[in-house]
């Protein structure tokens, strides 16, 4: 499921062997969330987050864990809201297509950039979306990492 273009792609050494665990849980296809252990990856789980996905009355998107070096930088747990009900607009443009494709391909995403929509363009990132699936088709919950380089040049989520 993970081709070696994509995964030569990410920068982050952490994202890469997490990006490996989950394939690895797949085999031949989508792992499931019960195939997901988090004491596997204990080296990343406060920048790791799920998302189920909810599709009625309409797509959308329902943090089930928020990491706690998440919250720290974006100044809040998220753990248990809805995307759609989150009063960031930014912040959820900039989210919701990035999801969305997870769920519609069925495909891993990675994205880099900076965090310009919390007004912390000085902290860049890298975020690796992982789609789980029950039934091997329909995405019901997405698995993600974001890794953070911050301000005082300390790479969070550094790989032991």
């Amino acid at each position: 499921m993970l081709d070696a273009e994509f995964l030569e792609s990410i920068a982050s050494p952490v994202l890469r062997r997490f990006a490996l665990y989950w394939a690895e849980r797949g085999g031949s296809g989508l792992p499931r969330r019960a195939d997901i252990d988090p004491a596997d990856f204990v080296w990343l789980l406060g920048q790791v987050f799920l998302i189920d996905v909810i599709r009625e009355p309409e797509l959308d998107f329902r943090f089930r864990l928020f990491g706690s070096e998440m919250a720290r930088v974006y100044g809040r747990d998220l753990t248990g809201s809805r995307l759609s009900e989150l009063d960031d607009q930014d912040y959820t443009a900039a989210l919701r297509p990035d999801y969305a494709s997870v769920v519609a391909t069925g495909r891993p995403l990675l994205r880099r950039g900076r965090l310009e929509w919390l007004d912390r363009s000085h902290i860049g990132y890298e975020r690796l979306l992982l789609p789980l699936s029950a039934d091997g088709r329909l995405i019901d919950v997405i698995l993600g990492a974001t890794v953070y380089d911050l301000p005082d040049l300390r790479r969070v989520g550094r790989s032991s």
